[in-house]
């Protein structure tokens, strides 16, 4: 539980059983680790049986802390602290208890890099992170916590009121505009018109094209104050196209 408490303290518990044998006698010992955030510095205490020592957060030396929110199940166990924070974004890192170790940790990807999260929610098995860059650009990242490691299932980058883009880990496309991030559907977009040309990147015209019918994957919107385009690509051809030449729509809508 979190409780606030005066002078700007917090209180994260966690209650565990840990059995013993004593005399081929089987009993319990309830234990509780807190972490304390008193004047931008934390502190963890492990209790058993009324009694109580200090047991350490990693790199808690190195931070001032500005939050701590207590994730919930499946991840009981697990803490996001943050301790920077610019505009909107409060960000830090996500720990857990590590009952080998006697103390917090906090946890990297797979490839053991480290991961810093900002405004971080929890829907389910389901964090989200949400970093806003600009007026005009945010990222959200939805990620999931497999033995004790981050791994981000996807990002999307979000450019105003424009499109959204989602980035995997082997493709990127455009999303439907819901404001829930895990309920945003891939678009998909058919071309509309007897031929729509590709254009490179200085919109000169490619000899390539794609004819009435064809399905393109579209990635993202750019408008050079004439004419609106979609970055899109056919099987092994990659460019512009020009946006009134397709129709997107979510799959059951085409």
């Amino acid at each position: 539980m979190i409780s606030n408490g005066v002078e700007n303290k917090y209180f994260i518990a966690i209650t565990f059983t840990t059995l013993m044998f004593a005399s081929s006698v089987l009993y319990s010992a309830e234990s509780e680790a807190f972490i304390e955030l008193k004047n931008s510095t934390a502190f963890a205490r492990l209790c058993q049986n009324g009694i109580c020592t200090n047991i350490s957060i990693e790199n808690s030396n190195f931070n001032d802390f500005i939050d701590i929110k207590k994730l919930s199940i499946p991840y009981e166990n697990y803490y996001f602290l943050s301790d920077t924070f610019s505009g909107v974004n409060e960000c830090g890192k996500i720990y857990h208890l590590n009952k080998s170790k006697n103390a917090f940790v906090y946890i990297k990807d797979k490839n053991m890099e480290e991961i810093t999260l900002c405004n971080v929610e929890q829907y389910d098995d389901y964090i989200i992170d949400t970093n806003r860059i600009s007026a005009l650009e945010n990222y959200e990242g939805v990620w999931k916590i497999n033995e004790q490691k981050l791994s981000l299932i996807y990002e999307d980058k979000i450019v105003g009121d424009f499109y959204i883009k989602r980035i995997t880990s082997n493709d990127e496309f455009l999303v439907s505009h819901e404001e829930d991030v895990l309920k945003r559907e891939r678009l998909h977009a058919k071309v509309a018109t007897v031929r729509s040309y590709f254009y490179d990147k200085d919109f000169n015209r490619l000899g390539s094209y794609v004819i009435d019918g064809d399905e393109v994957n579209v990635t993202e919107y750019y408008y050079d104050g004439e004419t609106e385009w979609v970055f899109s690509k056919y099987n092994n051809t990659i460019g512009y196209l020009k946006r009134d030449t397709l129709t997107l729509s979510k799959l059951d809508k085409l």
